[in-house]
């Protein structure tokens, strides 16, 4: 995928979950304000935006064909996680 900031690909990937009923607008909001707070570039070329869900937990993995900059690093590798702490399974 090509997408030109931290904020776009929030936006992209929200609403593509919410058309799916993975997320809810409050998510979409919830994760860029929580990146904002705290960016998740954990490692050089990696991001974890991630959060609290109602919803069954999920992990979705976008590639970027152009790095860019997350907060301190350049990123091309996005794992966006939703966690429901309800689900048992998360716990295994």
């Amino acid at each position: 995928m090509k997408l030109p900031s931290k904020e776009e690909v929030l936006k992209f990937t929200g609403n593509l979950l919410y058309s799916k009923n993975k997320m809810s607008q409050y998510d979409i909001e919830q994760i860029i304000n929580r990146e904002n707070i705290s960016p998740t570039d954990l490692i050089h070329g990696v991001a974890f935006p991630h959060f609290i869900t109602k919803e069954t937990s999920f992990f979705l993995f976008i590639k970027l064909k152009t790095p860019i900059k997350w907060s301190t690093e350049k990123v091309s590798y996005i794992f966006m996680g939703g966690i429901n702490l309800q689900d048992q399974d998360n716990k295994k």
